[in-house]
């Protein structure tokens, strides 16, 4: 958290108060998104640029702030206040087979997020997961699907409940 990234230490990035930035993205609801604590910075590597058959994000890349280690048992090691790493996951999809084992694991990470960063998420990386995950849908198990919905995110959501959106009353689909 202390090395320099663009000249400026990780950790900096938690004192960046998100509201600061909703009068330049309105739409994307800023003042109520939290922190970049909690935050999940997403990107996709595809195999194509559009979101039809065969277009697969064969990588995606989550990087979080987090506690690490995580806390065995409260009771015994009090837990840090604040994160104290980044954290970034790489989920490889070897084989298309591997498609709904890569949109799980990565749902199960980002649905403990409150918001989603990307570079060209709103035109591009989110728009196609959700895709993705609704053709997958029969495939996931349900409980990765009501989680992935439950959680409100900064552009837009992740989501492959039956109604393809969540809105701001959390999943329907989940009950």
């Amino acid at each position: 958290m202390d090395a320099a990234r663009g000249g400026d230490p990780l950790a900096r990035a938690l004192d960046a108060p998100l509201a600061a930035l909703a009068p330049f993205h309105p739409d994307f609801r800023l003042e109520h998104a939290g922190d970049f604590a909690s935050a999940a910075f997403v990107d996709t590597e595809t195999t194509g640029l559009g979101a039809g058959a065969g277009v697969y994000a064969f990588l995606v890349g989550v990087g979080t702030f987090e506690i690490w280690p995580p806390p065995v048992d409260a009771a015994t090691r009090p837990r840090p206040l604040a994160p104290t790493h980044f954290v970034v996951r790489q989920f490889f999809m070897r084989h298309p087979g591997e498609e709904a084992a890569l949109l799980a694991a990565v749902a199960e990470v980002v649905g403990r997020c409150r918001l989603m960063v990307t570079f060209n998420g709103r035109g591009f990386d989110l728009p196609l997961l959700r895709a993705r995950y609704r053709q997958n849908r029969p495939l996931l198990p349900r409980p990765t699907a009501a989680s992935s919905c439950s959680r409100r995110t900064v552009r837009t959501s992740i989501c492959c409940c039956p109604r393809g959106g969540c809105g701001d009353g959390g999943c329907k689909a989940a009950g």
